[in-house]
């Protein structure tokens, strides 16, 4: 079947072409070129278009339409979604999920704390985690804590356990791998803590002395024998203990002497046990303390040599008359000389800190010989005398307190 057409009729230029009136009885008048019937539009519609132009509409301001590019949209005003019903009723449960599984959570710890280390923890469990908080602090160097532990003693000396000494032991060789055994129930409270300073393998027994819920410890500590240090400013690690028998922890450590005219040689203390090998460490002059004795000896000496009087503040005074009274010494005429021989044996005199207190630095040995020439009257004429090859008063043993300032000989 074919398709309908419709017609236009066209007019002389200038005439004006009247399309069929639409339905509504308006009309649309247009110079362009009358357009055919679109495909498939149903012709027993009453509106015949004859022409669209975008240049103008000649209908009248009331009945005019707009184009649809300038129609305005009517503005909604913009409402949030609804909010879904079955939403809302999971999160209420979600929160109470969450809610109950913090509070099942913190529940368990707070027993946990209570069973292991509170109150409901046994006797033996509080005491393995003292010894465990005691232990971490001692690798850390952390005296103050360390300190807390320990059961009062005004016996033992403790006046090295400071944090300058327990960080530098630990900063030197690290204390680590430490392993707390567990103790039976009913069984002494003795801990064998096995732990390694450095490389080295360690040990140290405590034993836990409880007191309530107050557990105090009794570790093991080393003493540190320093008794050859009697006399001396002694230190480990810039510290001074109070006494030559001062209580440590195992550990690497520093032995110095507070003073310019010693030294200690070796100057490093390890010790991984209870016992600390000390017999080693001894104290020594400095060569600033070397050079300073010989110096005041041979000033001493010099001093000495150079007084005229009888009498020597070195011990080398002449008595006043001979044994059998027959020659008196004058006053003020005295000239005591050492040779060269005897000035080399002075300047090369061995002398070493003594034993018993190693403060006190002493000769050994020969100091040269002193000859004496000095005036005297013999029979009520005067003469001069002569004393030599070692016949009169000579040097003996010199030693001088090297802490003590300004430093001084003291003839034996």
């Amino acid at each position: 079947m074919s398709t309908p057409s419709r017609t236009s009729n066209v007019q002389p230029s200038g005439s004006a072409i009247h399309a069929e009136s639409s339905p509504s009885g308006s009309g649309i008048q247009s110079g362009a070129t009358p357009s055919t019937y679109p495909t498939g539009m149903d012709h027993g519609e009453s509106t015949h278009i004859s022409a669209l132009s975008s240049s103008s509409f000649l209908q009248s301001p009331s009945s005019r339409v707009q184009p649809f590019s300038q129609i305005t949209q009517p503005t909604r005003t913009s409402q949030p979604p609804a909010a879904d019903p079955a939403r809302r009723r999971r999160t209420p449960t979600l929160y109470m999920l969450l809610s109950t599984g913090a509070l099942i959570m913190v529940m368990a710890g707070i027993l946990v704390a209570y069973f292991l280390i509170g109150p409901g923890a046994t006797v033996e469990r509080r005491a393995q985690n003292a010894v465990k908080s005691f232990m971490t602090a001692y690798a850390k160097g952390d005296a103050d804590k360390v300190r807390s532990y320990l059961v009062d003693n005004n016996q033992q000396d403790r006046s090295l356990i400071v944090n300058a000494v327990l960080k530098a032991s630990a900063t030197r060789a690290s204390i680590s791998n430490i392993i707390v055994p567990s103790v039976a129930p009913g069984e002494p409270l003795h801990f064998a803590v096995q732990y390694t300073i450095g490389d080295q393998p360690a040990l140290l027994v405590i034993t836990a002395r409880p007191n309530g819920l107050i557990t105090k410890l009794e570790p093991a500590l080393t003493p540190v024998n320093l008794k050859a240090f009697h006399g001396l400013p002694v230190t480990i690690d810039g510290v001074r203990p109070a006494t030559d028998m001062p209580l440590l922890p195992p550990g690497t450590y520093t032995v110095g002497i507070d003073t310019e005219y010693h030294t200690v040689t070796p100057d490093r203390l390890t010790f991984t046990s209870a016992v600390a090998e000390t017999a080693g460490l001894k104290p020594n002059l400095s060569e600033a303390g070397v050079a300073a004795f010989r110096a005041t000896l041979r000033k001493t000496v010099a001093d000495c040599l150079a007084a005229k009087t009888l009498v020597s503040a070195c011990g080398l005074t002449i008595s006043p008359s001979n044994e059998q009274g027959t020659a008196t010494a004058q006053e003020g005429s005295v000239e005591r000389t050492m040779n060269q021989e005897a000035q080399n044996t002075l300047n090369n005199v061995s002398f070493a800190p003594s034993p018993d207190n190693p403060a006190i630095v002493s000769t050994s040995g020969p100091l040269g010989v002193v000859q004496y020439d000095f005036g005297c009257v013999i029979d009520g004429q005067q003469k001069r005398c002569h004393m030599s090859n070692g016949s009169g008063p000579q040097l003996r043993k010199a030693s001088i307190i090297m802490t003590k300032s300004p430093l001084v000989v003291i003839w034996s």
